[in-house]
């Protein structure tokens, strides 16, 4: 792997930096100070250049929300590709034109390596667009996935890329929550005890409202961040989105942390449920094929069916009423982050899957 060269390109805008900034996570940040994102827990010296989605606001906002995949970034990509080894697209957003460049024009010394977070077009089987990944994947060398049940959804909708796939779990960069800046200035003003829910989209708020309406608890007060949205319940608190280091702060304030969701085919929620673990909170999550690799429950969590409020409020009250059980799933989930989900072992593993192709 020794002086392999590699481009990447996120599904995101990156920001250019000349020192290492606290309140930013590694993949949203390129300085010359360390190599981008999980490169820089590789053991062998890679080089690494990294082409995001920026053009400008209004091309961005038309391929982010219209076109669903990035032109621009993948003509740059295309234009430099002869100088690298490796082609890493991070999202099926950022794979498709290049993929379908590659459909006509062989380059058989480069690989193109996908990270398919979202199976493709978020497990769409059907659609123009479908198909049109479908005719694209086939270029694709590689592809690293985040949740086992997604198997099944290649078997059916993508069943030549089987042989090519490769469970790579999600994992976090424990070193950014280790050091983080806070901005006590910029902390909302929160109650002094509260069940917090982060996130708006694809979160089943709705159900997480009835268990919580249905509490004996009446001084504890719900928190929910993402959007301000106003419920109908003084004791239901809404607040809009807030950058990664204050939503820090508010999650380490937090008594316990409700993750509600429903199923999909897809992985999403990952992140989420590995940041409130390493901040060694109590964590109760639904039972969904997206986090099922990653809860153990009644160790590092407490899980409820989805959709089921009343089994929701029956595992909150739960923690509620056992001060000793939130110590240690809190203290377990952090455990399980260090060893299972950081982003040393997924550098590991990511650098261990490159190898074979080198």
């Amino acid at each position: 792997m020794k002086n392999t060269r590699i481009l990447y390109l996120p599904n995101w805008k990156v920001k250019r930096t000349k020192e290492i900034p606290s309140d930013l996570r590694y993949g949203d940040y390129i300085t010359p100070k360390v190599k981008y994102g999980i490169f820089r827990y590789f053991q062998s010296d890679v080089q690494v250049d990294v082409i995001d989605t920026t053009t400008f606001p209004m091309l961005e906002k038309f391929e982010k929300n219209v076109l669903r995949f990035y032109v621009i970034q993948g003509i740059k990509a295309i234009i430099h590709m002869h100088e690298y080894d490796f082609i890493i697209s991070d999202g099926a957003q950022s794979a498709m034109v290049i993929a379908l460049w590659r459909r006509f024009i062989k380059t058989r010394n480069i690989k193109h390596i996908l990270i398919d977070v979202g199976s493709f077009n978020s497990g769409s089987e059907k659609g123009i667009k479908t198909k049109l990944l479908q005719f694209a994947s086939k270029s694709i060398d590689g592809v690293l996935y985040h949740m086992p049940a997604q198997v099944d959804f290649y078997k059916k909708v993508y069943p030549w890329l089987i042989n090519r796939l490769h469970f790579s779990p999600c994992c976090i960069n424990t070193d950014f929550f280790d050091s983080y800046r806070s901005y006590p200035e910029l902390m909302p003003e929160l109650p002094s005890r509260f069940i917090l829910c982060v996130g708006y989209k694809r979160r089943d708020r709705a159900t997480l409202i009835q268990a919580y309406e249905k509490l004996r608890e009446k001084d504890l007060k719900l928190v929910m961040v993402g959007k301000d949205i106003s419920y109908g319940n003084k004791n239901i608190i809404c607040i809009p989105q807030v950058s990664t280091n204050v939503l820090n702060d508010i999650i380490k304030r937090a008594e316990i942390c409700v993750l509600p969701l429903e199923d999909y085919n897809f992985s999403y929620g990952q992140l989420t449920l590995l940041q409130q673990m390493y901040l060694e909170k109590p964590i109760i999550t639904a039972r969904v094929n997206s986090l099922e690799y990653y809860t153990n429950e009644g160790v590092n969590c407490l899980l409820y069916t989805p959709l089921d409020a009343e089994d929701l409020k029956n595992k909150i009250q739960m923690l509620i009423d056992n001060n000793d059980m939130k110590i240690r799933i809190a203290k377990a989930a952090r455990e399980t982050v260090i060893n299972q989900f950081s982003a040393r072992v997924e550098a590991q593993d990511l650098e261990n899957y490159l190898e074979q192709f080198v």
